[in-house]
């Protein structure tokens, strides 16, 4: 699946990060990138039930397959915890960052909120 893509470009971030020397403005992108993987997990688990799944989701045999939404999220989250983590982050403040998130999506108007989940979809889709 294409969400699954998107992890992995996290994984693969992480994996960098650990092999080479970055410059400033690469450990800023990768801070941007996983501040926005923040952001959708904070987004999709403050949208959806536990319960929720991807509709008419199937494997790559075709066969139907259940993906809750939440467990995206959770990936999500992990992902950029790592990538976050490997450029110098401890994980301490990740989860202020998280919080902070948390309150903000609280004051958001419906049409923010469904913007940053288009985006979020989009993003994790591989789409525009």
């Amino acid at each position: 699946m294409k969400i699954i893509m998107a992890i992995m470009l996290a994984s693969f971030i992480s994996v960098a990060t650990a092999e080479t020397e970055l410059t400033e403005e690469q450990i800023a992108s990768i801070k941007v990138g996983a501040g926005n993987f923040l952001t959708c997990s904070v987004a999709i688990r403050s949208s959806f039930s536990m319960m929720d799944t991807i509709p008419d989701a199937v494997d790559e045999n075709g066969d139907p397959v259940e993906i809750r939404l939440h467990a995206i999220a959770e990936q999500v989250y992990q992902s950029a915890l790592v990538a976050l983590m490997d450029v110098g982050v401890e994980e301490s403040v990740v989860e202020d960052m998280t919080a902070g998130k948390r309150t903000q999506w609280l004051y958001l108007e419906e049409h923010e909120k469904s913007d940053i989940l288009k985006v979020c979809s989009e993003s994790l889709s591989g789409g525009k």
